[in-house]
């Protein structure tokens, strides 16, 4: 994982080395639950992409919806199985609710299709 200062995406998966931004990067002092929620969140949704999107990939453009799904997919699966996060939420079931509403409600966009 290589942090680059100012980097103007998020994140990117790299084979081999993911990047990141400086923006998520926050003193101790200034971190909240929700800020840790994003940084992980971004952490494992680049990894799912670097290890299931740059070393299996789809056969053609119009299947690239599926490796975004996918990786949005990990990375909830492993926060709501992580007990360092789910011992800082009242109630964690709720996180993985919140991101399955999220995908949900994407279904819906005319831009997409659900699986």
């Amino acid at each position: 994982m290589i942090y680059v200062p100012e980097f103007r995406i998020g994140a990117m998966e790299n084979v081999g080395a993911v990047t990141f931004t400086d923006r998520v990067l926050k003193p101790a002092d200034e971190r909240t639950n929700q800020t840790d929620l994003i940084h992980a969140y971004i952490h494992l949704h680049e990894l799912a992409h670097m290890w299931f999107g740059d070393l299996t990939t789809m056969r053609w453009w119009n299947d690239l919806w599926l490796k975004e799904s996918f990786a949005d997919f990990c990375a909830v699966t492993c926060m709501s199985e992580t007990p360092s996060i789910r011992a800082r939420y009242p109630d964690p079931e709720l996180l993985l609710l919140r991101f399955i509403a999220r995908a949900l409600a994407a279904d819906l966009s005319p831009t997409t299709h659900p699986i």
